[in-house]
């Protein structure tokens, strides 16, 4: 090896001592302002929560009444489902029912309302209220009610006739008593004008000299207007002579 080769090997290495010194410089090198903020951190992102909702969706009932002029058809139907704004979607359900139920107030009795199975007739219940009520159950008080009627107009009829046939029988013992009565106001009128009347002597031609011998010809008694009939026959003056 000659001179010249040493020569650039030490210089080759002196260049790497160098180099070698200048990097360790730099990497122990201090900043020259002790007051700078040290360098922010990096911060390492948490990962994203995953969000597990129910299958199928949880339903969410909403009842509305119907109006009054609602089809019946409509009963019960429902709405097409609606998704709410949360995170996990839920479903709106909207069922219609009655307008009326039973016991509610009513204005017209015998009105009648359907809806669906619902079917209700207005009607004065027993406290007198106008309500609502189950045909059902508004035929059973209806059929009491008419009930109770004819039994009231039965009872009512059978006093009547009663009463009737009471004014009968006194209109005609009323009668017969009166009838009663002119009889013997006639029987005695008879009587008092055979009385007053004026003693008729018989004819010339029928005489009788005593009782005996108008019995004995088969006449007595003798009445007054009869032939042979005179006063002196009549004893007591009644109208009828030889009577005994």
């Amino acid at each position: 090896m000659t001179i010249g080769d040493n020569a650039v090997i030490f210089r080759a290495a002196l260049s790497l001592l160098i180099a070698g010194a200048v990097v360790g410089a730099a990497g122990c090198a201090v900043p020259a302002s002790s007051s700078k903020a040290p360098a922010a951190v990096a911060a390492t992102a948490s990962p994203t929560p995953t969000l597990s909702c129910p299958s199928p969706a949880p339903t969410v009932t909403a009842t509305v009444k119907a109006s009054a002029s609602a089809d019946a058809a409509k009963a019960g139907s429902t709405a097409p489902a609606s998704t709410s704004s949360t995170p996990c979607p839920t479903t709106t359900k909207t069922v219609v029912v009655a307008l009326y139920a039973d016991g509610d107030s009513c204005t017209a009795v015998g009105g009648r309302y359907t809806f669906g199975s619902v079917d209700l007739t207005c009607i004065d219940n027993s406290d007198g209220k106008r309500v609502w009520m189950t045909k059902a159950a508004a035929d059973q008080l209806q059929a009491q009610r008419d009930a109770a009627a004819a039994e009231a107009k039965r009872q009512a009829d059978a006093a009547a006739q009663q009463a009737e046939a009471a004014r009968q029988a006194e209109a005609a013992r009323v009668a017969q008593q009166q009838a009663q009565q002119q009889a013997a106001q006639q029987q005695a009128a008879q009587q008092q004008a055979q009385q007053q009347a004026p003693q008729q002597q018989a004819p010339a031609s029928v005489y009788y000299a005593n009782c005996t011998a108008a019995r004995a010809a088969g006449a007595a008694p003798l009445y007054a207007g009869q032939p042979g009939y005179r006063s002196g026959l009549d004893a007591d003056h009644d109208g009828v002579a030889c009577e005994r």
